[in-house]
């Protein structure tokens, strides 16, 4: 009896967990914007193919299962422009399969007291205005 209530307890811990996450569909960055600052642990944002113009995008989330930000389609969701992604005591974190173009006067990523971040399967260009300028792509 004992062993057949924690079963069934389990049971319901993971599929009450598992309903909490949700897949959010993406095709604007204001999209993107709006919703990742209070997204909850198994949220996936799932970019469509496109350019995404983003000037900040901040957020403080922990908590696993982990946020995953994710290219329908590998590399071929562009980050484009001068923004740049800033986790701030944020934990398990994935960005996945993206095309990062930006301008070199900016940081793409500034990871400030983070940790569990993965960036993966993603391509990095950066555009300079002038002879020898530089910029940090990762900023820890």
């Amino acid at each position: 009896m004992k062993t057949r209530n924690i079963i069934i307890l389990a049971l319901w811990l993971v599929y009450s967990m598992s309903s909490m996450a949700a897949i959010h569909p993406i095709k604007k960055a204001a999209e993107l914007t709006k919703q990742f600052p209070t997204a909850q642990p198994g949220d996936t944002f799932l970019l469509a193919d496109g350019d995404y113009q983003l000037s900040w995008l901040k957020a403080s989330c922990v908590g696993t299962p982990a946020i995953v930000v994710k290219a329908a389609n590998a590399r071929k969701a562009r980050v484009v422009g001068s923004g740049c992604i800033t986790l701030i005591n944020a934990a398990y974190v994935v960005f996945d399969g993206l095309d990062f173009d930006m301008a070199a006067t900016s940081s793409i990523f500034k990871l400030q007291g983070a940790h569990h971040i993965r960036i993966t399967n993603n391509r990095f260009t950066m555009s300079m205005d002038k002879e020898g300028q530089t910029s940090k792509w990762i900023l820890v």
